[in-house]
């Protein structure tokens, strides 16, 4: 999956500054402009900030493994962040929002026709959403400049990402959802490899979550963050 999506990356891209990070020693060989190599897996949060730390980009796109990108899709995310700070696509397989019907039952059937169908439909199309996923998800580099980087304690992995969008919400950044733009993605790979108790690490997770963002907090953050836009 990791060739394939990079193979796909290098397709569909003009120019990408590619960084791997390999989170766990890995037994084949992939080319990257930056190859960061972690002896065992540190989790996400620690892997993506050490890719957001070695990038050069004004605009940092974090990317999971277990996707295939689309036709012109850095170009597409990149027109939405004109009007925005952060912006994510849709997919075939995610929670919320983001998620969008996606049916594959015919070997005929072509991403790259699906992904500029769903664009031509709906181009330049978002809506804000307070909560955006990162198995892909473009931020401009300002963002991290003012509010940090993913925390760290939620590694391996969960609620990073409702973390780092809140902090956003708060610092008076934008995020939305681009329905113009469409990823594949597998999903759930990591968590499968590793034989994660994935339901006991949610848990673990949310109670550290909320820890940081009491609910009253959470709710009063994402209740202004509605009504302003």
């Amino acid at each position: 999956m990791t060739k394939n999506c990079i193979a796909s990356i290098r397709k569909h891209s003009e120019d990408p500054e590619i960084i791997l990070v390999e989170n766990g020693q890995c037994d084949f060989h992939i080319e990257a402009d930056q190859i960061i190599s972690n002896e065992k897996n540190l989790g996400f949060p620690i892997a993506v900030n050490q890719g957001i730390r070695a990038s050069h980009g004004d605009i940092v796109v974090i990317l999971n493994n277990d996707t295939l990108v689309t036709p012109h899709w850095l170009n597409h995310l990149a027109e939405h962040l004109k009007y925005a700070d952060i912006v994510g696509p849709v997919t075939n397989y995610i929670s919320g929002p983001q998620k969008i019907p996606f049916h594959r039952f015919n070997t005929d059937f072509s991403l790259e026709k699906f992904a500029n169908d769903l664009y031509k439909k709906n181009k330049l199309e978002s809506f804000p959403f307070h909560r955006l996923v990162f198995f892909c998800v473009a931020i401009k580099r300002e963002v991290f400049d003012k509010i940090g980087f993913l925390d760290e304690q939620f590694s391996p992995g969960n609620f990073e990402d409702d973390d780092f969008c809140l902090r956003a919400i708060q610092a008076g950044f934008e995020l939305v959802i681009a329905t113009d733009v469409f990823i594949y993605h597998v999903g759930s790979q990591t968590h499968n490899f590793l034989n994660l108790d994935y339901a006991k690490l949610l848990e673990t997770n949310k109670a550290k979550f909320f820890a940081k963002w009491p609910e009253s907090t959470y709710y009063d953050i994402i209740k202004r963050y509605r009504e302003k836009n």
